[in-house]
C-alpha cells in the first residue's frame, strides 16, 4: 500500500528535526558559506534600510544573520518547515523573526516583503505553484525574488542527485532546470533579471512585474 501525504509529510519533519542537530556543524557550513555569499552579493544593491526580506526555507538562521551584519536595519523573517531549525534559530538570533510554517503555509498582508529567498529549497516544495502564487501576492511591486538550486543540467550534479533519489534525504524532492524555474516562475509574473552558476547551483533573480 503506498503512503499518504501525511505520513511522508511527518516522515521527512522527522529527518529535518534530526537534520537541525548537525546544521550547524563546519563542514557543511563551509558548503553554505559560499551559496549565501554568492546570494548577498546577488541582492547587494537591493539591500537598503528598513526594507523587509523573508527566507522560506530559513533552517537554522545563519543566511538571516549574514544579511544582517550588512545592514542592521533590514526587518527579517524567516520560515522553516522544522520546529526544531526553528527552536535553533530562535535561540541564536533574537531580532529576527521566525515562525515554523511550511512555505504553503505562508499568510503574510499583500506587498509586504522587499525581497524573497529560496535558497536550496526550491525543490523541497511539496507544491512549487502554489508558493510562488503566495510569493507573488506577499512581494511587493519590483519586488526581488532568488531562488539557488542545484543545477541539474551539470551532469556531476544530476548523477549526485540520482544517487541521492536512492535514498530518503531527496526520495520525495521535485528538481527543476533552470528554463524550467524560469519558465514557472514566469507564469506568475515573475521577471528573470539575472543568472549565475557557481559551485554546482544555479542562482536565479526574478522582479515582480
Amino acid at each position: 500500500m503506498p503512503s499518504s501525504p501525511l505520513s511522508k509529510s511527518n516522515s521527512n519533519l522527522n529527518l529535518w528535526n534530526k537534520y537541525a542537530n548537525i546544521w550547524d556543524f563546519l563542514l557543511l557550513q563551509i558548503f553554505f558559506h559560499f551559496l549565501h555569499k554568492t546570494s548577498i552579493n546577488l541582492l547587494k544593491e537591493y539591500l537598503k534600510d528598513n526594507i523587509k526580506i523573508l527566507d522560506i526555507g530559513c533552517a537554522t538562521g545563519n543566511f538571516l544573520f549574514k544579511i544582517q551584519k550588512i545592514n542592521s536595519k533590514i526587518e527579517l523573517y524567516g520560515v522553516d518547515f522544522s520546529p526544531k531549525m526553528i527552536g535553533l534559530a530562535k535561540n541564536k538570533f533574537k531580532n529576527i523573526k521566525f515562525y515554523n510554517l511550511r512555505a504553503e503555509e505562508i499568510d503574510f498582508p499583500s506587498n509586504y516583503f522587499d525581497i524573497i529567498t529560496i535558497i536550496e529549497t526550491f525543490h523541497h516544495l511539496q507544491d512549487q505553484d502554489l508558493v510562488l502564487e503566495k510569493i507573488h501576492k506577499i512581494l511587493k511591486p519590483e519586488g526581488i525574488l532568488l531562488i539557488c538550486e542545484p543545477d541539474i543540467n551539470n551532469k556531476l550534479i544530476n548523477l549526485f542527485i540520482k544517487l541521492l533519489k536512492k535514498s530518503h534525504i531527496e526520495k520525495e524532492s521535485k528538481f527543476f532546470n533552470q528554463q524550467q524555474i524560469i519558465e514557472l516562475a514566469s507564469s506568475f509574473q515573475l521577471k528573470p533579471i539575472k543568472t549565475k552558476k557557481f559551485l554546482g547551483n544555479i542562482f536565479l533573480l526574478f522582479k515582480k512585474s
